[in-house]
C-alpha cells in the first residue's frame, strides 16, 4: 500500500513569493457565478474527451453532478485518510481561504461529485513533468491536467483553449481543494490524485518556513525529489475512495474522470447547476450529444436532462417562457431539411470578410428571400447557411460556413441572441439590435471553430478581436469575428417587411436628399448664403451627375461603397451624420451627446480608402486609384432614432 498523503513543498529563501491568481477567471464578472463556471468548464472538458466512435462505449457523453451533505455520510474529516497532512495547512492564518465559508472540520463532510462517462479519462505517462516533445499513442492529458496552470495540450479546434478549466475545481471548494480519480480508456488503469490551491503560507508548527501554494495528494515515494507526486494506484486506497464518496464509476471498462469537491461553496447547489446546464448546453442536449444528471438526495432532486426531458425540466425550474421558445427553435434547427435552408453564395476569396450584399445574394437567392418575408413576418423560423472567408497565415484563403436560425417574436422585450461554437454557448456576445428577434448562430466548421476559439477570453464568454492567441495567426481575423457577430442583424434586415405606403423618413436614410414638396427650386444650393451649412441638396444636381458611390441603409448604421455605374473616379469623399430632429437642420443640431465617431459603440470598417480622418460626426477620405473598390461601413448608432447622412465628393484636379 503506497503512502498516499498531502504535502506542500517547503520554499527556499531565494524563491519569489507569488500567490495564484487564476481563480479570478471564474468570478461573477465573467460568467455569472461559480455554478455557471463549474458547469461550463466541466462539461466542455468532458465533451472534448469523448471516447472514439465505434468503441462500444456509447455515442453520448454523460456528466453526473451529485450533491451529498452531512446527513448522507458518516465520515469525519479529521480521521480521514484523504485529508491526512492537509489540516494544518487549511488552518493556517495566511493561506488566503475565506473564513466566512470555512467549514467545521469536526463535523461531517459535505461534498460534490462530478463524473463523466463515455470519455477517455486522463491518459499518458503519470510521471511526465515537462512539455511533451513527441506525440504519444497514450496522449498527455494526465500531464496537462495535473502539472500545469494556464497551459493546455488541447488542439486548437477543441472546446477549451486556455488550460484554466481545472482551476474551477479548487475555486468551487471552500477549502480550495479537490480530488480526481480517473479510469483510462487506453490502458484501463485507475489513478487517484488531489490538488489544493492556497496562498504562500506558514503552518503553526513551523512559523518561519514558507510553504508553496500548491499542495498535492498522492504518492511521494520518488527517490530523488521529495515533493514530486505520483498518483496513488493502490487498490485499497482507490476502493476506500470509491466507497467514501459513493462514486458510480465501475472499477473496469468504465473510463472517464471523477472529480470530488469537498465542502462546496454556498453558491453551488443543485438548482444553480441545473439552470447553468440549461442556459449553456441546451444545444448539445437537444441535439442528443449530451446527457446531464443532477442528484441531490437531501433536496429530493434526481434530474436526468436529455433531449426528451429538457422541456419538463424547464417547467420544474420555473424558467421563463422565452426559454421554452428558444428550445423550440433549437429543436426546429436540428430537424430542418437542407432544402429549407437559404444558402448564400460564397464571397470572393481575395477580399476580407465583410457584409457586401452583391457578394452573397444573386437573383435566384433574392427571389427566394423575398418569398420568405411573409413567412418571417408571421413569426415562422427561417434558416440561413452563411459563408465567410478566412485566411490562416501561411495557408490559402478558404470559405467556411455557419448557420443562422431566426424568428420574429413581438413579445420579446430584448433580442434573444445565442451563439453556439461547437457545443458551447458563448454568452457574452452583444445582442441583436432588433429587439423582436430570437436567433441561434451555430458554428461547427472546424476551421471557423478554431479561429473563434482562439479569440475567446479565458472564461469562454466572448470573442476578443485583439486576443493574444489570435494575433499573428490570421489575416483579418478581427473582421471574421465582426462578420459572425453581425450575422443576425444583417439577415434580419433582408427579411424585414417594408412599411406600407411611402415612408419618407426611410427614403431620407437611403437617398439622403431633403426635398421641399412645395417648391423644390427653393432648396437649391444657390439660395444658400456663402458659408452657410445646409442639409438640403438640389435634386437636379443629383440627377445630372452619376455619383461615384452608393449608400445602403442598415439597422444602426450605413455603408457607403463604390458605385459600379461610375468609372474612373479619383478624389475625396466627405460624410456628415446626425440624428433627425423634429424641426430645423439635423446637422446643425448635432451634439456629441448623441454620438461621437471616435468613441464606442460606433465602429468603422473600411476598404480601399486612404488618408482616412474622422472626428465628432464627420468623415473624410481619398480614393486614389480609378476603378478600385472602396467602402466604409459605420455601425453602432441608436436603432430607435432616424439617421441623417450627407455625403459629397470632390474630383481630384489633374
Amino acid at each position: 500500500m503506497d503512502e498516499a498523503q498531502w504535502k506542500f513543498r517547503k520554499m527556499g529563501k531565494d524563491e519569489l513569493n507569488q500567490d495564484p491568481t487564476q481563480e479570478e477567471f471564474f468570478t461573477t464578472e465573467y460568467v455569472g457565478g461559480i455554478a455557471d463556471a463549474l458547469v461550463r468548464e466541466t462539461i466542455q472538458n468532458s465533451l472534448d474527451a469523448k471516447t472514439p466512435q465505434g468503441s462500444g462505449s456509447g455515442d453520448v457523453v454523460v456528466v453526473r453532478f451529485s450533491f451529498s451533505c452531512k446527513k448522507s455520510i458518516n465520515q469525519k474529516i479529521n480521521s480521514s485518510l484523504f485529508f491526512r497532512g492537509i489540516i494544518d495547512h487549511l488552518n493556517s492564518n495566511d493561506n488566503g481561504l475565506a473564513r466566512s465559508e470555512f467549514p467545521d472540520f469536526s463535523s461531517e463532510l459535505t461534498y460534490l461529485t462530478i463524473e463523466d462517462f463515455n470519455t477517455v479519462g486522463l491518459d499518458g505517462d503519470i510521471e511526465e513533468n515537462d512539455i511533451p516533445k513527441t506525440a504519444s499513442p497514450l496522449g498527455h492529458n494526465f500531464f496537462w491536467f495535473w502539472r500545469n496552470v494556464g497551459r493546455t495540450g488541447k488542439t486548437t479546434y477543441e472546446l477549451g483553449k486556455w488550460g484554466l478549466g481545472k482551476t474551477v475545481f479548487p475555486a468551487s471548494s471552500s477549502i480550495n481543494t479537490f480530488f480526481g480519480l480517473t479510469n483510462r480508456y487506453d490502458d484501463d488503469k485507475t489513478y487517484l490524485m488531489g490538488l489544493s490551491v492556497l496562498k504562500t503560507h506558514h503552518i503553526n508548527s513551523e512559523p518561519t518556513v514558507k510553504r508553496y501554494p500548491y499542495g498535492y495528494f498522492g504518492d511521494f515515494s520518488d527517490s530523488i525529489f521529495e515533493y514530486f507526486v505520483k498518483p496513488s494506484s493502490d487498490p485499497k486506497v482507490i476502493a476506500n475512495f470509491r466507497a467514501a464518496f459513493d462514486l458510480k464509476r465501475l472499477e473496469h471498462n468504465d473510463s472517464g474522470l471523477s472529480i470530488v469537491i469537498p465542502f462546496p461553496k454556498k453558491a453551488l447547489n443543485s438548482r444553480a447547476v441545473i439552470q447553468g446546464v440549461l442556459r449553456q448546453y441546451f444545444y448539445p442536449i437537444i441535439k442528443g450529444r449530451l446527457i446531464v444528471e443532477v442528484v441531490d438526495a437531501d433536496n429530493n432532486i434526481n434530474e436526468k436532462i436529455d433531449h426528451e426531458s429538457i422541456s419538463a425540466c424547464l417547467t420544474k425550474m420555473e424558467l421563463s417562457r422565452d426559454f421554452h421558445k428558444l428550445f423550440k427553435l433549437c429543436l426546429w434547427s436540428i430537424n430542418v431539411s437542407d432544402k429549407d435552408v437559404v444558402s448564400l453564395k460564397a464571397p470572393p476569396l481575395e477580399n476580407a470578410a465583410r457584409w457586401q450584399t452583391e457578394w452573397f445574394i444573386d437573383e435566384k437567392t433574392q427571389i427566394r428571400i423575398d418569398g420568405l418575408v411573409d413567412v418571417f413576418d408571421e413569426s415562422n423560423p427561417i434558416a440561413f447557411d452563411v459563408p465567410v472567408r478566412i485566411k490562416e497565415i501561411g495557408f490559402e484563403p478558404k470559405i467556411c460556413r455557419f448557420k443562422v436560425f431566426l424568428e420574429k417574436d413581438e413579445l420579446l422585450t430584448e433580442s434573444d441572441s445565442n451563439y453556439v461554437r461547437d457545443a458551447i454557448t458563448i454568452t457574452g456576445i452583444r445582442k441583436a439590435k432588433n429587439k423582436f428577434i430570437r436567433a441561434i448562430v451555430v458554428i461547427e466548421d472546424k476551421d471557423l471553430v478554431k479561429l473563434l476559439g482562439l479569440a475567446e477570453n479565458p472564461a469562454h464568454t466572448e470573442w476578443q478581436k485583439q486576443s493574444p492567441h489570435l494575433e499573428g495567426k490570421y489575416e483579418d481575423g478581427d473582421k471574421v469575428i465582426s462578420f459572425v457577430e453581425m450575422a443576425i442583424d444583417k439577415l434580419c434586415l433582408m427579411l424585414l417587411r417594408p412599411a406600407e405606403g411611402i415612408d419618407r423618413e426611410i427614403m431620407k436614410d437611403i437617398f439622403f436628399i431633403d426635398i421641399d414638396e412645395e417648391d423644390p427650386g427653393e432648396t437649391s444650393r444657390s439660395n444658400n448664403k456663402e458659408g452657410e451649412d445646409s442639409d438640403e441638396v438640389d435634386p437636379l444636381d443629383i440627377a445630372s451627375v452619376t455619383p461615384p458611390f452608393t449608400i445602403d441603409r442598415e439597422i444602426g448604421g450605413f455603408t457607403l461603397k463604390k458605385n459600379p455605374k461610375c468609372e474612373n473616379f479619383v478624389g475625396s469623399i466627405k460624410i456628415e451624420a446626425a440624428y433627425m430632429v423634429a424641426k430645423g437642420s439635423a446637422l446643425k443640431n448635432y451634439s456629441e451627446y448623441d454620438f461621437n465617431l471616435t468613441k464606442e459603440p460606433i465602429r468603422l470598417t473600411t476598404l480601399g480608402v486612404f488618408n482616412l480622418e474622422y472626428e465628432r460626426n464627420r468623415i473624410s477620405f481619398d480614393v486614389v486609384a480609378p476603378n478600385n473598390d472602396f467602402s466604409i461601413e459605420v455601425n453602432g448608432f441608436d436603432i430607435h432614432r432616424d439617421l441623417y447622412i450627407k455625403a459629397n465628393h470632390y474630383d481630384s484636379e489633374i
